[in-house]
């Protein structure tokens, strides 16, 4: 974890990010489970993610 990500709850991070849909734009064909059960903090290149990070979403 990086210090942008440290003290982000260990929660469902795809429903908080602004690239989540119903779907991701990174993964079209499926979340990863290590992403989409924030075993892996999507800040950083994952294989497949199609150049989209985790972002969360502003209110």
């Amino acid at each position: 974890m990086n210090e942008d990500t440290k003290h982000m709850p260990r929660t469902l991070q795809c429903l908080s990010c602004k690239h989540y849909h119903g779907g991701c734009h990174g993964f079209p064909d499926g979340i990863p489970r290590a992403i989409f059960f924030s075993e892996f903090i999507h800040t950083k290149e994952y294989p497949g993610d199609h150049g989209y990070r985790y972002d969360r979403v502003e209110k």
